[in-house]
């Protein structure tokens, strides 16, 4: 089974003081320990922080969250976005004692058909040592948004497959499930501060590079340009497509009758329960446009508050047409358009993030 591995990096380390991502764990950092170990089992790994753009020694895309919030929750959520394979593994970056037999005997446990897969132990679920499918995407947006951020409360929801102890879940003689919250925590784990080889290789036996140097190490930075959501709100998930054709993108104008009507929009619609924001763009051009579309990937996600009580959270899409001849059902006109005049037209206050990016895009 194809699956991507997201490491959470993003915490703000509070307990700690200082970023845990630094911690020297014999010759290498933390998160490059976790990264090398992910990396033998895992061809797909992304990080995700808002702290962070890139981490040395380390092959990886360093993703922003999804969302201007933070959580695990919020990671977990901006990963499965993010993800082009069904299913997420995600671990946190202070997890010094993950193992490869962990990994391969989870993802051998998922089957298919599951939302979930993770390990229940004496102590409760291990939410950041477990296996995710897209299919969550709509309910943890939905609970984000009414601020219910504990991770199983949601699996009221979901189809849950939970693991008993197995004797993988045991390594060099601790749980794998082992965080580092304060640097002493490390001392419990002393044969991961021996010396290890600097140069790590892959499952196929290629040189993923040196341990860096601490000096190296980038510092952590908040995220900007974020506009942070009134929590108090539950958001409407909406989808977006953006759609290219010779150089144009297609924009629709807004029927009679329609909120926004006479404002033109990126085509879409409403997530409904249960859908990934894929499933619900390609439903939603289906039934407005008339079309079969290929989603690709994610160009960004806007949030916008039109009332205390109502706001937006649209999240936009590189979309293909596949097939289709395209018949109007929820807007007056379509029309292709350059980058560069999108400017020109009325758009809704969410949807102009997305205007700003594109024409930002054409312009470098």
């Amino acid at each position: 089974m194809d699956v991507t591995c997201a490491i959470l990096a993003g915490g703000k380390s509070r307990r700690m003081g200082r970023d845990k991502t630094t911690l020297k764990l014999g010759d290498c950092f933390l998160i490059n320990h976790v990264y090398y170990t992910a990396r033998k089992v895992f061809r797909r790994v992304i990080i995700l922080s808002s702290r962070h753009s890139h981490f040395p020694g380390i092959d990886a895309p360093v993703l922003p969250d999804a969302l201007p919030l933070s959580g695990p929750m919020v990671g977990i959520v901006s990963a499965l976005i993010y993800a082009s394979t069904p299913y997420v593994f995600v671990v946190g970056c202070d997890m010094p004692n993950l193992s490869e037999e962990a990994f391969q005997y989870m993802v051998g446990e998922a089957h298919g058909g599951e939302d979930v897969i993770i390990p229940r132990t004496e102590l409760g679920f291990e939410p950041l040592h477990a296996l995710y499918n897209r299919s969550c995407i709509s309910y943890f947006l939905t609970a984000i948004g009414k601020n219910r951020l504990k991770i199983p409360d949601t699996f009221c929801y979901l189809s849950v497959r939970e693991l008993p102890y197995h004797s993988s879940f045991r390594h060099k003689g601790h749980p794998v499930f082992t965080n580092i919250n304060i640097e002493q925590d490390l001392s419990i784990i002393p044969d991961m501060n021996r010396s290890e080889n600097r140069t790590i290789r892959d499952m196929n036996g290629d040189d993923l590079g040196e341990v860096p140097s601490s000096s190296s190490l980038p510092e952590a930075s908040s995220p900007s340009g974020q506009t942070l959501m009134n929590k108090k709100t539950n958001p409407k998930i909406v989808t977006a497509a953006v759609i290219e054709k010779d150089g144009h993108i297609l924009i629709a104008k807004r029927k009679r009758g329609k909120q926004h009507f006479g404002n033109w929009e990126f085509p879409g619609g409403t997530l409904e329960e249960g859908e990934t924001p894929e499933q619900c763009l390609k439903r939603e051009l289906q039934e407005e446009l008339a079309i079969t579309t290929e989603v690709g990937g994610l160009i960004c996600i806007s949030e916008y508050s039109y009332t205390p009580e109502f706001t937006i959270r649209l999240l936009a899409y590189r979309t293909t047409v596949i097939s289709g001849i395209f018949n109007l059902t929820d807007h007056e006109e379509i029309r292709w358009v350059k980058p560069t005049d999108l400017a020109n037209y009325d758009f809704p206050e969410a949807d102009r993030p997305i205007v700003e990016k594109l024409v930002k895009e054409y312009r470098q």
